[in-house]
């Protein structure tokens, strides 16, 4: 059961230390997308434990919302590559780079947000899809 109700910015001194610990691990994890697709294990992480905490729940969304962001950004690039026959490929070497930028910065700002108790309320470029 859900017990310590989440304002993003709010430092949550209420929230247990390993609440707190998990939230900043779905974080940085997220560092780990540059060799690895380790946003399986973060969303599995979140899908596992977003029942036990409203922070842990939160936290598993803002990351949610950017991974979503940049998935339909790619599926954009690729559809707009496939109708110019490949011209605007290159735009995929712009959206890479800018996604691991964005990942990195995130996953730090999430993981000390997290650790403080306090809601990492949105990464770089995330479009807000699911409601924190």
């Amino acid at each position: 059961a859900m017990t310590e109700q989440v304002t993003p910015q709010a430092p949550h001194t209420e929230v247990a230390e390993d609440h707190r610990k998990f939230a900043g691990m779905l974080h940085i994890l997220g560092i780990g997308n540059i060799f690895l697709p380790m946003w399986i294990v973060q969303i599995i992480m979140w899908l596992v434990k977003r029942g036990e905490s409203d922070f842990i729940d939160t936290h598993g969304k803002v990351y949610l919302n950017f991974f979503l962001s940049f998935f339909i950004y790619s599926v954009v690039v690729a559809l707009l590559t496939a109708i110019t026959g490949g011209l605007l490929f290159p735009l995929f070497f712009i959206l890479v780079p800018v996604y691991f930028v964005c990942q990195v910065i995130g996953a730090i700002k999430g993981f000390n947000r997290a650790g403080e108790g306090i809601v990492y309320a949105k990464y770089p470029l995330s479009i807000r899809m699911l409601k924190v």
